[in-house]
């Protein structure tokens, strides 16, 4: 009998705490506390037998305009994609993909409020993520008003990253040595194109060769190029080691199809025409140079 009277009572002081706590935390939230705010949010969408999301989002917003980056990186990503969605703990240590429309929401988000919550977070690299949007945004134009010097602000940020997801990196990455190489956000600077495409190849292959024509254009499937292998020999120029002749992707014309993959460092070339195979072993300062045919 003493014994089940002491866990009633061992039971009873857990509740007082907890609601001690949530007092707390409430009062807290109430006088102006940042985190306190952000944590009630996520008490009145998790905690609760039946979430409420109109008070988390007003927890949420109170919050993100006190100046807690992690309310604004939430509502940023709110706005991007149009409503809630994270993993929720349930029984057996399993969790379960909880997911809601926010009432105060425009059907399918708001890019422009996704921008100015992100805005006041990216400068953190805890949230990569802000950096990686921020910056295709401004580079591409489609969402918002093309601006370079945004857009460099945010893929210099976001390449640099690595906490960010890495195909994310790779893309600002390649982004960066874009920027350096067409002086978009930036002065042109050719050295720095070339060590950001390198460093973009290295993290997705553990090699690299820097690919782009004597233009720095981008390729389009089906275009036709030369093929040259070069070794700096100096400051001066390069040499060419070897020319192979032209490569296009199938298109159904009947021109014929080089795959390219790259095996740690050595890059197999297969389908060039007079060769079984090709295995080229890349060393510091070889590129792979592709000319456009003409």
């Amino acid at each position: 009998m003493i014994k089940k009277l002491l866990l009633l009572v061992h039971a009873m002081a857990l509740c007082l705490a907890a609601v001690a706590d949530d007092y707390s935390l409430q009062t807290r939230a109430e006088h102006g506390d940042a985190a306190a705010q952000y944590d009630l949010g996520w008490y009145y969408e998790k905690s609760l037998s039946s979430p409420d999301v109109e008070k988390a989002w007003y927890w949420w917003s109170k919050s993100a305009n006190n100046g807690s980056l992690d309310a604004n990186h939430l509502l940023g990503h709110v706005y991007r994609v149009g409503f809630l969605q994270y993993n929720k703990n349930v029984e057996n240590g399993e969790t379960t993909v909880v997911k809601h429309n926010i009432p105060a929401l425009p059907a399918g988000g708001d890019i422009s409020m996704a921008i100015y919550y992100y805005k006041r977070c990216a400068m953190s690299d805890a949230f990569g993520d802000a950096q990686y949007w921020l910056g295709k945004w401004y580079y591409e134009g489609k969402v918002v008003t093309r601006d370079y010097v945004q857009a460099f602000r945010y893929i210099s940020r976001a390449a640099a990253n690595d906490g960010l997801d890495k195909d994310m990196r790779i893309e600002m990455m390649r982004k960066l040595a874009m920027c350096y190489r067409n002086g978009q956000g930036t002065e042109v600077d050719a050295a720095m194109a070339d060590k950001w495409i390198k460093e973009a190849d290295l993290l997705k292959n553990g090699c690299y060769a820097l690919l782009y024509d004597e233009l720095g254009m981008p390729y389009e499937p089906n275009d036709i190029f030369e093929i040259f292998f070069v070794h700096k020999k100096s400051d001066e120029g390069h040499e060419k080691v070897k020319q192979f002749g032209v490569w296009v992707d199938s298109d159904g014309s009947g021109r014929f199809k080089l795959d390219c993959s790259l095996v740690g460092e050595v890059l197999v070339l297969d389908g060039l025409v007079g060769y079984e195979r090709i295995e080229f072993k890349f060393e510091p300062g070889v590129k792979l140079y592709l000319k456009r045919k003409e």
